[in-house]
């Protein structure tokens, strides 16, 4: 963390600011972890008034190497004293513009509620994070099901990168590697 030489006029108002924040509501639902979550904008939309009735403001730089994107915020107040929450890196899932701007807003989102000390995620304290993959024989018939009706190399690759990360057995991966290589032929690559 950076800050400016002096910092008492802006602990000062993010103490007054902080006791106004409330946790952001959660209106939107992730379909991959079925978890609830508050979108940038709704988090924006709900801190702005409260630093600007405190004197602050906060932006958000975004900075890459072409592989991975970091955001730095900076909370500024009016007197001239600012605290910079730096090098929030995220790798991208996919290193397109999507994966790219996806891992963006996540990494603004995670830093600006960071720096203000609020939530809008459901805590789980890690126990998702911990368990190990789930081997259910409903995720590998969708994995054949995507490979077969994959209409382009590009998405039959995505497929195959999203399998890559599942643990199944053996004798599963030797029957997606069979349908992926059937698919490719098909597809003449």
């Amino acid at each position: 963390m950076n800050k400016s030489e002096s910092v008492t006029k802006i602990f000062a108002a993010l103490v007054k600011a902080q006791e106004e924040l409330k946790n952001s509501f959660k209106s939107a639902t992730n379909p991959h972890f079925k978890s609830k979550y508050s979108p940038l904008d709704e988090i924006i939309n709900g801190i702005k008034p409260v630093l600007a009735k405190h004197g602050l403001a906060i932006t958000q730089d975004i900075s890459g190497d072409g592989d991975r994107v970091t955001i730095s915020t900076l909370i500024m107040h009016e007197s001239g004293e600012w605290i910079e929450q730096t090098g929030l890196t995220i790798k991208p899932a996919k290193t397109d513009a999507q994966g790219t701007c996806g891992a963006v807003t996540y990494g603004r989102r995670y830093s600006l509620q960071a720096a203000l000390n609020i939530s809008s995620d459901d805590d789980d304290d890690g126990n998702e994070a911990s368990k190990p993959a789930e081997k259910t024989k409903g995720d590998f018939g969708k994995a054949v099901e995507s490979i077969e009706s994959a209409g382009t190399a590009e998405k039959l690759r995505n497929i195959a990168l999203a399998i890559d990360a599942r643990e199944w057995t053996s004798q599963e991966q030797l029957e997606l590697a069979k349908t992926i290589k059937n698919k490719r032929v098909a597809m003449g690559w």
